[in-house]
């Protein structure tokens, strides 16, 4: 794990109305604790905005969360800023991989095509001399 330093963004109105939507939504089904934790963390979040913090990430995802397998390793990791290639992308991909096979398949025949049973002439030595099996 190496550290991260990043900056608590400010808080906006739409940030305010969520968390006390959420708050709200929590003491309608009678979790007043939860509701009261969701306010608490909206008034911190409020005194550390424009603050610069740092976390522990892995080195590689960074991601502050690593999960655990059976065995006790963690997940394999995967990079967040690396975009990911648009549908046309993939679908030109696609394309140029269908031709590359077309033009292979053009140009070489291929084993099984070039493949010719081996017939033993009369009197030769065949496979059953050598202990294998003969070829019918």
């Amino acid at each position: 794990m190496v550290t991260r330093t990043y900056l608590v963004r400010q808080i906006e109105e739409g940030d305010r109305a969520k968390w006390e939507g959420w708050a709200q939504a929590e003491e309608a089904r009678g979790e007043f604790d939860r509701a009261q934790m969701a306010r608490d963390s909206l008034r911190q979040w409020e005194a550390e905005e424009g603050q610069e913090k740092e976390e522990l990430v892995c080195p590689i995802c960074q991601r502050g969360c690593l999960k655990p397998t059976a065995r006790g390793t963690s997940r394999l990791h995967t990079r967040r800023d690396i975009p990911l290639p648009s549908w046309g992308r993939l679908r030109q991909l696609r394309k140029d991989i269908q031709a590359l096979q077309a033009e292979l398949d053009r140009s070489s025949t291929g084993w099984k095509r070039r493949y010719v049973p081996i017939r033993w002439p009369e009197g030769d030595r065949t496979p059953a001399d050598w202990g294998g099996r003969e070829s019918k």
